[in-house]
């Protein structure tokens, strides 16, 4: 891409590969490696860093420092013992640090000055967006999921605890008993991959999930615009990327009723105020079976996406705050 340089640092993972990742040791060898880069911190104006980095204090002494935060990841399972509380304390540490921290939304502003004590005045909300030469209403078909007669439930994102994927599968085994002519497609992998294999493979459901590990963009597209409604039951979420890129695309979604979700959707999302497997089954249902409800959602979903989450928007306001930072420096 024009005006893109790629300068690859070693770090630990390197060496070490996953082991890396314990305690985030990875991150600690990286920050390490960046602060020592002396030629490529001298040609450079701003450190824009997606990553926790403690060196924090070392970079701003050269350049300012603009950190990004997603969400505050939680500890759900036993393996994240390993690696969030360390996440988070380097996390922390950088966002107080930093000349400015940007977030993805006014609900993951709250999480950062609540968890981590980041003042807000030091937070820019600037959404993400959506390629929309990429996410569109298509007309053409995924034909994985058209080869039955039943109307598809779509998921897409990783397969973990925090996406809250297993009370999704048991929310749809309440929906086959009700309303047997309906398939759930799930796209994505993780750790819980096994468990849903295995629920899966029971009688209630057997034959009746799918799941793809990987599709290209257009296939994502082609299963997007074939679903007949998208639903996420995540815990937890900074944006929602696959939420809004359904929307992009025409389908409905369903979604918990949680701060981020109402923020993003708004009223283009139907949110789930019960967030039992139970209560997320009767609002799938609910989609499903109103065709005026579809529609709307769908409607209003697609507009929402023109409106609000476009890249070139995304990059005016990181522009805009790039030199801002940069000039505040040069006056300093």
């Amino acid at each position: 891409m024009a005006g893109v340089e790629i300068c690859r640092l070693r770090s630990l993972r390197n060496s070490f590969g996953a082991l890396a990742s314990l305690g985030q040791a990875g991150l600690l060898s990286f920050g390490s490696r960046l602060a020592k880069a002396t030629p490529l911190m001298r040609d450079t104006d701003l450190v824009h860093s997606t990553v926790p980095l403690l060196v924090v204090d070392a970079l701003r002494r050269i350049r300012p420092v603009l950190a990004f935060g997603h969400h505050v990841e939680r500890i759900r399972e036993i393996p994240d013992l390993l690696t969030v509380p360390f996440g988070n304390s380097y996390g922390s540490y950088t966002y107080r640090r930093a000349d400015a921290v940007a977030v993805p939304s006014e609900a993951a502003a709250a999480q950062m000055t609540r968890r981590f004590g980041v003042p807000r005045a030091k937070l820019q909300v600037i959404p993400h967006g959506i390629e929309a030469s990429t996410f569109y209403p298509e007309k053409i078909p995924f034909e994985p999921m058209h080869r039955t007669d039943r109307r598809t439930v779509l998921y897409v994102g990783p397969l973990t605890a925090r996406k809250n994927v297993l009370a999704l599968v048991q929310a749809f085994e309440h929906l086959v008993a009700s309303a047997g002519d309906v398939q759930l497609a799930i796209v994505g992998r993780g750790p819980l991959e096994e468990r849903i294999d295995r629920m899966a493979a029971g009688p209630a459901l057997r034959g009746k999930v799918r799941r793809f590990e990987k599709l290209s963009d257009d296939q994502l597209r082609q299963a997007y615009s074939s679903a007949d409604v998208f639903v996420s039951a995540s815990l937890d979420e900074g944006f929602g990327f696959a939420a809004v890129e359904s929307m992009a695309c025409g389908t409905p979604v369903v979604a918990l009723d949680t701060a981020v979700n109402r923020e993003v959707l708004g009223d283009a999302g139907l949110l789930v105020h019960d967030a039992s497997p139970l209560g997320l089954a009767d609002a799938i249902r609910g989609v499903l079976e109103n065709p005026e409800v579809a529609d709307g959602l769908a409607r209003r979903g697609r507009a929402r996406v023109e409106r609000q989450y476009s890249w070139s928007v995304a990059a005016e306001r990181y522009e805009r705050l790039y030199r801002r930072l940069i000039e505040m420096r040069a006056g300093s």
